[in-house]
């Protein structure tokens, strides 16, 4: 605790200490095992992670090797680690220690699900555990091919399992997300060779099975660029489906059987436009009717029906720009849907006719009375009254997290702020700025503090009775539940930076109903988030509100340089948040369906 306090003094001499008393620890934890440094052994890799040093992971290494230590106090040590974020491959550990138990605890499930780690940890406790091979084989499957050839070997897997009855629930939703996190990082790569030759970048996914081709498709469709889909992506997946003999159909019906991610799929060909040559693998009008009537059937609330609503709302949309031939048979299909289903699952199908009657090509009057019923509301503008307090004060909480971009982008800030009145509370600081009559809070929690500094931000604001406005998440991805857990209902502003799935929006619609939301659907940059977070602060000093189209270009005409910013979606523009309101709005609670 003593290296804690003189971090922030000296962090040479903070770190050179430890390095001092580590050996110590170690030494009375060989002596006395677990019951010796009990008291402390939390705090010890506290500050090992505080100081960025690599000896909190030879403690550890101690730790999950003394076996008998390990199986009385594992969940414990599981626990802390994944509190502090620490280096989730370093559990492999435990994964082999769990081996030997034959046993997969649900709180080391939850770790696999959000491992950093690109897969490794959660595919060697599914092969060793789940899949039952030895250490040697599950090293060869996992190591004998290229990064990118990897899923491969997990589809063979997977299918072997099926068969033999051995793929139970918890087995396939590890596999599956060893499987997403290999193809983020292959489309992550199809992307960055996007200079290369296409012949090269096929190669990519020359041999994936048609089923990897259809995960990669769905599950990466926010993140395939146009070159990677049209030149890579397209050609091998129809060349593939041609080798298989299989239409449009067929090939849904193999990877897919029970359609979940059908609207995912035909949204992603059709706003690349690439739906028509995929429809004209059926070949009959009888196979293409069944085809737009199955897309259409999938909505159900009880299963993301909102989110299958969604998609193939804006698959109509992006229809009007091109492929107009099919757009009348999806609308006298969702006519049909609507008019023969009840509950909320006719809802969805009604707000999806509100939202396309701008756009419809048949049907008009259908179309026109529903918009009338269940009109869509743009979030165009937020009133000053909502911005600020009482006190004229805009109070704004930004949420770091203890990775290295989560360091980086907390001292970017603190540089450019640097003007601003600070406040330190240890845990987390408080930024001030009096423009006009407007005063500009930001609660901004350290880093390496992380939960400390999150819930002594909450605590601080709760005893001085005041609302949080403005959320801003700034980190990778795959933090921003954390942040959404935190959203309080009073926000007005919440600013996700990359925001992967409908899903997420959904999530913080539930905690801050009249939140405007701000997302991108590529990968948030401090180029532009700064930027654009200082022009809020700006608009809202001015005392007008925010009237968000205007915010919009004026960005628009300062960022128009960055290629990110094309991304960035305006919330007055946000289709998702729209159509959730809507149906937030007249949907029937459980209890009277």
């Amino acid at each position: 605790q003593d290296l804690i306090r003189m971090k922030e003094e000296d962090e040479i001499y903070a770190s050179t200490l430890f390095d001092t008393v580590f050996p110590e620890i170690k030494d009375e934890f060989r002596r006395g095992g677990y019951e010796a440094i009990k008291d402390y052994w939390k705090t010890a890799i506290r500050v090992a992670n505080f100081c960025g040093q690599k000896n909190e992971y030879l403690l550890l290494h101690y730790l999950f090797h003394e076996k008998e230590n390990f199986k009385e106090h594992y969940k414990e040590y599981v626990d802390v680690l994944f509190k502090l974020n620490t280096m989730f491959k370093d559990i492999i550990y435990v994964a082999r220690d769990l081996t030997v138990e034959k046993a997969l605890d649900p709180k080391y499930v939850e770790i696999c699900m959000q491992s950093e780690s690109i897969g490794t940890t959660a595919d060697f406790a599914y092969l060793t555990t789940v899949g039952e091979l030895s250490e040697d084989e599950a090293g060869e499957a996992l190591y004998s091919a290229p990064a990118v050839e990897i899923p491969n070997a997990e589809y063979r897997l997977k299918a072997k399992l099926k068969k033999t009855g051995k793929l139970t629930p918890v087995a396939d939703q590890i596999i599956s997300k060893c499987i997403e996190d290999y193809i983020w990082l292959l489309v992550g790569t199809m992307n960055d060779k996007h200079e290369k030759p296409k012949e090269e970048r096929q190669k990519l996914i020359n041999d994936f099975p048609v089923e990897g081709l259809y995960d990669l498709v769905v599950r990466e469709a926010e993140n395939i660029s146009i070159p990677s889909f049209k030149e890579v992506i397209f050609p091998v997946l129809m060349r593939k489906m041609k080798e298989a003999n299989m239409d449009a159909m067929e090939f849904v019906k193999h990877c897919d059987p029970e359609m979940k991610d059908l609207s995912i799929l035909i949204h992603t060909f059709a706003k690349f436009t690439k739906l028509n040559p995929l429809l004209s693998t059926i070949r009959t009008q009888k196979k293409r009717d069944e085809f737009f009537k199955t897309l259409i059937s999938v909505v159900n609330p009880e299963k993301d029906g909102l989110k299958d609503g969604l998609f193939i709302y804006q698959t109509m949309n992006v229809l009007m720009k091109g492929d107009l031939k099919y757009l009348p048979k999806m609308e006298k299909s969702l006519k049909d849907a609507y008019e023969n289903s009840e509950g909320n699952r006719k809802l969805i199908y009604g707000i999806m006719a509100s939202a396309h009657e701008s756009f419809v090509k048949s049907e008009k009057d259908f179309f026109a009375e529903l918009g009338k019923k269940y009109p869509m509301q743009k979030l165009s503008a937020l009133e000053q009254k909502e911005l600020v307090n009482k006190d004229n004060e805009v109070i704004q909480q930004y949420f770091f997290y203890n990775d290295g971009d989560g360091r980086e982008s907390f001292d970017h800030m603190m540089s450019l702020y640097g003007a601003w009145e600070k406040e330190d509370h240890e845990s987390f600081m408080i930024l001030k700025k009096v423009i006009g009559d407007i005063s500009i809070l930001k609660y901004v929690n350290k880093p390496q503090a992380e939960d400390e500094g999150i819930d002594g931000i909450k605590k601080y604001l709760e005893d001085k009775d005041l609302s949080t406005i403005e959320i801003v998440h700034r980190g990778h991805s795959y933090h921003v539940r954390k942040t959404i857990e935190r959203i309080p209902k009073s926000a007005r502003i919440v600013f996700l930076g990359s925001c992967r799935g409908f899903s997420l929006i959904d999530n913080v619609i539930k905690k801050a109903p009249k939140a405007h939301i701000i997302s991108t659907k590529a990968t948030g940059l401090m180029t532009v988030n700064d930027p654009l977070l200082k022009l809020i602060d700006e608009t809202i000093a001015r005392g007008e509100g925010i009237e968000w189209d205007s915010l919009w270009e004026e960005a628009g005409k300062k960022l128009s340089t960055n290629s990110e910013w094309k991304y960035y979606v305006n919330p007055a523009k946000n289709s998702s948040v729209q159509f959730i309101n809507v149906y937030n709005n007249h949907k029937i609670p459980d209890e009277e369906l």
